[in-house]
């Protein structure tokens, strides 16, 4: 029997059924909502959009300058900030939700404990079971 040190799992090679026994606290459910918010099509389709804005914005303001002519630096900051902005924003709500969940619905990220077998995956918890 060998034991994965990461994940401090026991793995018997001969068994059927490995069981795996989750507490999350607020800061590793943070890391895994900043992980998804990568992840998701959606976010990635609004990041692509605002960046394109913003370089559309950056190119318009060098091609037609005002009065006072054109600032290279006021110029190409959209570019870096627009992104830049959202992922705070982002992140801010991810904060949020992960002190809130950790907070008042902690049964939901604490003694979760997951049980593979050759039939698929059964997950146990306080709050809900599903398989």
């Amino acid at each position: 029997m060998g034991k994965n040190r990461k994940f401090g799992l026991k793995i018997n090679s001969l068994r059927d059924t490995y069981t795996v026994t989750t507490d999350l606290t607020w800061q590793q459910y943070f890391r895994l909502v900043l992980y998804n918010l990568v992840r998701t099509k959606a976010i990635r389709l609004i990041f692509s959009f605002v960046t394109c804005i913003a370089v559309l914005d950056s190119v318009l303001n060098i091609a037609v300058p005002g009065k006072n002519g054109v600032n290279l630096l006021e110029a190409l900051a959209p570019i870096m900030l627009a992104p830049l902005v959202l992922f705070l924003f982002f992140s801010g709500l991810g904060l949020l939700s992960a002190v809130y969940v950790s907070k008042y619905k902690a049964q939901l990220i604490k003694g979760i404990t997951y049980k593979f077998t050759h039939w698929g995956m059964e997950r146990t918890g306080q709050a809900s079971d599903a398989s």
